[in-house]
């Protein structure tokens, strides 16, 4: 659907007509509906799940609410709603990793780490298509991904690997990607090593 600025949207009178069968534009029962999905991400519905977000959104671009919740309005929402900011990686509402999702971050959270550890950009401002091609490039999942237990990401698990595992031996910093903590439980240990060694080899 082709879009305009706001105040300057083809359509204006079809979307009020569209509008009034659905109830109230903005600030009604839709604004907040978990069925419409997430307002950081876009999305075929008019309104999103997040109400106070969804308002915010639709002052600022009333189409968001009128017509769909597009690619226009989640970045909206990325600029203006906490829920959008505050998104961590591992957050379901981050998105898919192996695709453009509209938001900071994606869903998997080590897919999200390791892409992240090397572009700050896919966490902090939009997993754009750059960030997906990195995950599928690392990620379990993606196509032609390497495997979980490859830290330096060159399709085979070895010696290289398991020195990293090592070096980072012991809890994981708050700020730390962390990405030889294997399975995700805060500390790089005992665990993590033996699922690195049991993964030894080329990667699949």
């Amino acid at each position: 659907m082709l879009r305009n600025l706001p105040g300057t949207r083809c359509g204006t009178i079809i979307a009020v007509a569209v509008a009034s069968m659905h109830g109230p534009v903005w600030g009604g029962d839709a604004c907040g509906e978990p069925k419409t999905g997430s307002c950081c991400t876009p999305s075929p519905f008019a309104f999103c799940e997040d109400a106070s977000c969804c308002v915010a959104v639709c002052d600022a671009d009333p189409f968001c609410c009128q017509i769909e919740w597009d690619v226009t309005c989640a970045g909206i929402a990325l600029g203006i709603c906490e829920s959008c900011t505050t998104l961590q990686c591992g957050d379901p509402a981050a998105g898919n990793c192996c695709a453009t999702n509209g938001s900071p971050g994606c869903s998997e959270v080590w897919c999200c780490e390791a892409v992240c550890a090397e572009d700050g950009f896919c966490c902090d401002v939009t997993w754009d298509a750059k960030c997906a091609a990195r995950a599928a490039a690392v990620c379990n999942g993606c196509e032609g991904a390497v495997c979980r237990s490859d830290l330096n990401f060159d399709g085979e698990v070895d010696g290289a690997d398991l020195v990293k595992v090592l070096a980072a031996w012991g809890p994981c910093a708050p700020s730390d990607p962390c990405l030889a903590d294997l399975n995700a439980d805060g500390a790089v240990d005992g665990p993590d090593l033996a699922e690195m060694l049991s993964s030894w080899g080329p990667c699949d």
